[in-house]
């Protein structure tokens, strides 16, 4: 099914018909997932395009600017899992301009004339419009004046077995206090990291230890520095990896500078593959394995690192189909 990106603003109405889920969906979580799944059915049961929102940025820049913002995945990173859910298109919010329109107007004018929707599915708790005037029931009360032209439906939550309500907020605590697994768990896949590589100081090369980096998103949530087993996808394939993600305090003595992510690969690259600086890479994360320290010499360093490789590596049966 072809993929397409569209920004709200540049969006050039049309009379394809859609079923639409509303929200901003960090992390595409477990709930997330079920809920555009049950849209994607919904899609082919009533021959319509199955898409999603999202924001462009976290709406707690405007909304709440004191809290630093701290997203599970970045927008990049959340438009690669709404095509492995099988969407066909992505409409792009910008919260500030959404947000000063009127509940009516946004479901009148935008939902309906703009998008042309035909269904609609969101979370429980969804808000929308001029100072999130817009709620459930008043989606419900629009609803009821078309006479029965437009679907809408509620997604329930989705439960942990101990009955804990799978949420963004609780998985990004998880990830906070580097509690990898289970907050994959509750992802439903890897949490990821996805960029451009960028130039490396060869240290790592020199070492015996080359590396792929990429910059961390500071908008991203702030994970302990240190070693996670992971796997590092180029074009299409996982391949196991040691990655490093902080400073490297041993070699680096700029402790203010930004953290970096560090992928050593455990498995071998075939020659033909050449990824360039500048080139997309993802990395998924599997497991913290210890947190980042400065080594009183290189060779210890070196040690270490060695060290790391073979427990992941002991390690590397348990992460098959481990979500």
């Amino acid at each position: 099914m072809p993929f397409e990106i569209i920004q709200l603003t540049s969006f050039k109405v049309n009379n394809n018909k859609r079923a639409l889920a509303l929200g901003m969906f960090d992390g595409l979580h477990k709930g997330h997932s079920f809920l555009i799944r049950e849209l994607i059915n919904k899609a082919k049961e009533k021959n319509l395009i199955p898409c999603a929102t999202t924001f462009k940025e976290s709406p707690l820049k405007w909304t709440n600017p004191s809290l630093e913002t701290q997203l599970i995945t970045s927008l990049d990173e959340r438009l690669l899992l709404f095509r492995e859910l099988g969407l066909a298109e992505i409409i792009i919010f910008d919260f500030p301009a959404l947000n000063e329109l009127e509940p009516e107007v946004y479901f009148k004018d935008i939902l309906l004339k703009r998008l042309n929707c035909a269904y609609l599915t969101c979370g429980l708790n969804h808000t929308f419009g001029k100072e999130k005037k817009g709620n459930i029931d008043l989606l419900k009360t629009y609803l009821a004046e078309l006479n029965g032209q437009f679907e809408f439906e509620v997604c329930e939550p989705i439960y942990t077995e101990n009955q804990n309500i799978i949420s963004s907020s609780q998985i990004r605590q998880l990830l906070k206090i580097g509690k990898i697994k289970e907050a994959n768990q509750l992802l439903g896949h890897h949490f990821l990291v996805y960029g451009a590589v960028r130039a490396g100081n060869q240290i790592g090369r020199k070492l015996g230890f080359p590396t792929l980096n990429l910059a961390y998103n500071p908008e991203k949530v702030k994970i302990p520095s240190g070693v996670y087993a992971g796997y590092t996808q180029i074009q299409h394939k996982n391949y196991l990896s040691a990655v490093n993600i902080g400073l490297a305090p041993t070699i680096n003595n700029n402790l203010n500078s930004a953290p970096i992510i560090e992928s050593h690969l455990l498995e071998p690259l075939p020659e033909e593959l050449n990824l360039k600086i500048g080139e997309n890479l993802k990395i998924e994360l599997l497991e913290f394995m210890r947190p980042e320290h400065k080594f009183d010499s290189i060779d210890n360093l070196k040690k270490q690192i060695s060290l790391d490789c073979q427990n992941i590596r002991k390690l590397k049966n348990t992460y098959i189909n481990s979500i």
